[in-house]
């Protein structure tokens, strides 16, 4: 039933089952690796689906096996860490100074920020 119960949540129920695996078992081979992709995927879910709580997550993770575990899983971690803190100034950052500098009432500020973001954004993803 347990089974059953976790592949017709899709998705999450993978993601949180593997987050939940990372956080109790030892790191052994399969939760290194799962941790790498757990890692990859969380990048992902940041930038798509629940920005900050994704971040967070991900930054629980870094500091709990940033240290331990295998040097793929290391090299995961500390890469989506990285990608995460450039895709937050990169969004975050760069978006308010455009509309700082170019005021909310003229047109080509918005023009921009649309441009910018958009290209900013699919780029980070497909990163």
């Amino acid at each position: 039933m347990c089974e059953y119960r976790e592949r017709r949540s899709g998705a999450f129920a993978f993601f949180f089952l593997t987050i939940h695996k990372a956080r109790t078992l030892d790191l052994t081979p399969d939760t290194d690796n799962s941790l790498a992709i757990t890692a990859e995927a969380l990048y992902l879910v940041n930038l798509l689906l629940l920005p900050g709580i994704a971040f967070i997550v991900l930054c629980v993770l870094y500091v709990k096996h940033s240290k331990t575990g295998s040097a793929l899983t290391r090299c995961h971690l500390r890469q989506t860490f990285s990608a995460s803190l450039w895709a937050g100034f990169l969004i975050v950052i760069v978006n308010a100074v455009i509309l700082l500098f170019g005021g909310y009432t003229q047109v080509w500020t918005w023009v921009v920020l649309i441009i910018y973001f958009t290209t900013i954004h699919s780029t980070l993803v497909l990163l």
